[in-house]
């Protein structure tokens, strides 16, 4: 099949003379001469070129100027054509160009236009394997090929970047997400919390980054593993799992089961849960419904992988793994400086802002689909020394984002920066019940659940003083229990005064 069509070049000329301010106003951010084939002839990609210098110095648009100025160039066409009857073709047929017309030659040429720039590129690849050493190692040969081919493929992915009046679009908008309220189309899909529903929305919604700042051992990676397994298990959702040299594939699938099951760890590492009939009955049940629901939650570790590294295998995996158009969360524990060599003259809060930019680039510019992210991110980074409870008070705890070590690049890159941290002894103390021994604290978010103001004001407390709200958690065999945040439990605990005189339980949360 050939890579061009002649007949419908000179269609969009003609168009173009026709029907000039629509050309300027809807095709000109898309098709430019580079988009003729100019192997055999350059008569079409020279003419449509005078018509477009022309439109753009606002002079009329005919013939005669036209061929004046090929005249004036001087060029001799290969196929010897008579440049004046050429022309007056040109002039006869663009008294009968539609715009239809006009639209549908526009996209046809351009088609054929990167399906020519697309077969040179697999040239292009082809001489960068046969020069290549004999000794360059796997990851360099599949990097060499990815920088060609998606250079290519961003190329077109942007070329429509055209400034939008949003005025003039957001009655189809608007109309379009009532008429499809699909999870990837709105607030992304809902997590397994219905506070951090209710205050924050999805966290995993395409092009967002969520990020979870904790100390050592609070629990980042048992939260954001929590959260995007049942995602997984219960929107269908694949997950893939970028381990930067923390755990290992057995641990993090033995902590997934003892969630899953509410078996003990200790006995699925073990294998103690096999002697005992009733844990031996919970992990084949488990193993039952994950079968049934083909689960995809994909383990990959890039410890001592530099970014560009890890970037090149996520774009690799999404496309031949998950497929263009579809959605995936990317599940990264966690932010770390990786030291590359190539980055010696950085300071490490610049190699991890980059980082963050970089995935903000993949998931926001790259892996998208008719313009709409379909990956989102979440990550999480270390708390430092700040955001220690030790045997502080709650009044002496810092809770913002001075906690985050490393880099302040990464609240401003992020969608959500979440804090995670465990309750301090007061604050265990004032509880009016067990409401879990871990907090979780909205330190950013882009976009809210249903209850924005909840997420957004200050609690009022019993005392007259006022507090930031929180969500409770309960972090139980690895498995994340949402216990309601701050305005429940003095809802809870007032409810509690008022019961009591008639010797009632309170209600759970």
């Amino acid at each position: 099949m050939k890579l061009f069509d002649l007949e419908q070049e000179r269609i969009l000329i003609s168009g173009t003379i026709a029907h000039p301010d629509f050309f300027c106003s809807d095709l000109s951010h898309i098709i430019s001469e580079k988009d003729f084939y100019s192997d055999v002839s350059v008569l079409h990609k020279t003419v449509f070129s005078q018509v477009i210098k022309l439109i753009e110095l606002n002079k009329a648009v005919d013939i005669a100027t036209i061929s004046h100025h090929l005249s004036s160039l001087n060029i001799k066409f290969k196929d010897n054509l008579s440049i004046p009857q050429y022309l007056e073709s040109i002039d006869l047929l663009s008294s009968t160009i539609s715009l239809d017309s006009l639209k549908n030659s526009a996209e046809i040429v351009k088609l054929l236009s990167v399906r020519r720039h697309l077969s040179r590129v697999g040239e292009d690849i082809s001489k960068s394997m046969s020069s290549m050493a004999s000794d360059c190692s796997y990851d360099d040969i599949i990097s060499s090929s990815d920088q060609i081919y998606n250079s290519a493929i961003e190329l077109y992915e942007n070329f429509s970047g055209k400034a939008v009046n949003l005025f003039h679009s957001m009655g189809d908008l608007i109309y379009e997400r009532a008429n499809d309220r699909s999870i990837y189309k709105d607030s992304g899909p809902p997590g397994p919390h219905k506070s951090l529903n209710n205050l924050c929305g999805s966290l995993v919604k395409g092009g967002h980054i969520t990020i979870v700042c904790a100390g050592s051992g609070v629990g980042k990676t048992q939260f954001t593993t929590h959260y995007c397994m049942c995602i997984a298990g219960k929107h269908q959702i694949p997950v893939l799992h970028l381990d930067n040299g923390e755990m290992s594939e057995d641990e993090i699938a033995f902590r997934m089961m003892a969630s899953y099951s509410g078996v003990p760890l200790y006995l699925i590492e073990s294998g103690d849960w096999y002697d005992d009939s009733v844990y031996k009955s919970k992990i084949e049940d488990a193993l039952t419904k994950i079968n049934s629901k083909q689960i995809r939650y994909e383990y990959y570790n890039v410890g001592g992988k530099n970014i560009d590294e890890i970037l090149t295998y996520v774009s690799r995996y999404y496309y031949s793994e998950i497929g263009r158009g579809n959605p995936l969360i990317i599940n990264f524990d966690y932010i770390k400086s990786s030291f590359e060599n190539t980055n010696k003259y950085k300071t490490e809060y610049q190699i991890v802002g980059e980082m963050v930019d970089k995935f903000k680039k993949l998931i926001q510019r790259d892996l998208v689909f008719n313009s709409r992210p379909m990956v989102s991110l979440m990550t999480s980074v270390q708390a430092n020394r700040v955001g220690t409870v030790g045997n502080r008070n709650s009044d002496s705890v810092v809770d913002d984002e001075s906690v985050i070590s490393l880099s302040h690049r990464i609240k401003q890159f992020c969608s959500h920066l979440l804090i995670l941290r465990n309750k301090t002894i007061d604050e265990l103390e004032w509880d009016p019940f067990f409401c879990g021994r871990h907090i979780l604290k909205i330190e950013k978010a882009r976009n809210f659940g249903v209850d924005v103001a909840r997420a957004q004001n200050l609690v009022e407390m019993p005392d007259g003083t006022h507090k930031k709200n929180y969500i409770n958690f309960e972090f139980d065999n690895f498995k994340v229990k949402d216990y309601g945040d701050l305005v429940d439990v003095l809802r809870s605990s007032q409810e509690i005064n008022t019961l009591e005189e008639n010797s009632v339980e309170p209600p759970p949360i």
